[in-house]
């Protein structure tokens, strides 16, 4: 009976350290699932800011060229005037030299 005692308290020492050892491993997955959470979570905050923060660059990108779009326009319109300016005082200039040799 002696014998069988022991033996059943070794079982139950064993099965204690087991429980113990598992016990110890629950908690240490337990604390790394809240990290893993926890940088999910900012790395999912991360994700809608970046998201943001490109939306705006689009628009931020769309207004910008417009812009350059209206300056290009603004600036061929310039080079045609200078362009007319340009006729306009070569043709002068033929008439005076035209007045002059007349004269």
């Amino acid at each position: 009976l002696r014998n069988e005692s022991l033996e059943g308290n070794a079982k139950y020492v064993d099965n204690t350290k087991h429980v113990a050892d598992l016990t110890s491993q629950l908690f240490e997955l337990r604390s790394k699932l809240d990290t893993s959470e926890k940088e999910r979570d900012r790395l999912e905050t991360s994700y809608r800011n970046l998201k943001s923060l490109r939306s705006e660059l689009k628009s931020e990108h769309l207004d910008a060229k417009s812009k350059l779009d209206v300056i290009a326009s603004q600036l061929n319109s310039r080079v045609e005037q200078c362009n007319d300016l340009e006729r306009q005082l070569q043709a002068n200039e033929g008439e005076k030299e035209d007045m002059l040799l007349a004269i």
